[in-house]
């Protein structure tokens, strides 16, 4: 079984480079005109089912690969939802010197936590699904199960930073490694290293 993970259309709040986390901010005209070119490219693949996180913007990404695709109407995954941002939903991801806001308040939801639950989805997903299935879902869920299934930090949009040095891991990339977990059906990527 094959799974794909697709990150939801463009919201205001992604323009503005705000936290958006579990609050349910809509997608804008780009973003609905994102979700509609994704639904063409996915169109006549021989994709079985599709699941999407609860929250609009997700919802409604996945609504327009279902009437494209002949899917239809995409059922919801709860376990799949954005990392909770607490207290940060709002703000800006990037500091005015340009280096990215660390993710480290006490009221964010755990790296743990979130790579618990989205191995849950992808459990039931696994076990419902009699095909291929499509996940709509968030980017910090991608980018963390990526991150937890190849081993190594997933690439993230990033401003320029005032001092260079782009490539620098931030420390809620790092995930441990006694922690991760077999899914049936999903199996781990081999992870190259390119010079």
């Amino acid at each position: 079984m094959r799974i794909g993970l697709i990150r939801h259309g463009e919201t205001d709040w992604n323009k503005e480079a705000l936290f958006q986390g579990t609050s349910d901010i809509p997608l804008n005209d780009t973003g609905l005109d994102q979700a509609r070119r994704n639904a063409v490219l996915l169109e006549g693949q021989p994709w079985g089912a599709l699941y999407a996180s609860p929250l609009r913007r997700t919802t409604r990404t996945a609504q327009e690969i279902g009437r494209v695709t002949g899917l239809g109407e995409p059922t919801p995954l709860p376990d799949i939802i954005e990392r909770h941002f607490g207290e940060l939903e709002g703000a800006t991801v990037f500091l005015p010197d340009g280096s990215r806001r660390l993710a480290d308040h006490p009221s964010v939801e755990p790296v743990e936590t979130v790579l618990e639950r989205t191995y849950r989805a992808l459990d039931r997903v696994t076990s419902e699904a009699e095909a291929d299935a499509l996940i709509v879902t968030h980017g910090t869920v991608v980018r963390l199960l990526l991150n937890d299934l190849l081993r190594v930090a997933a690439p993230r949009d990033q401003q320029p930073r005032a001092h260079g040095d782009r490539n620098r891991p931030d420390r809620e990339a790092r995930i441990p490694r006694r922690r991760r977990k077999r899914v049936p059906g999903v199996t781990r990527p081999h992870a190259h290293r390119v010079a």
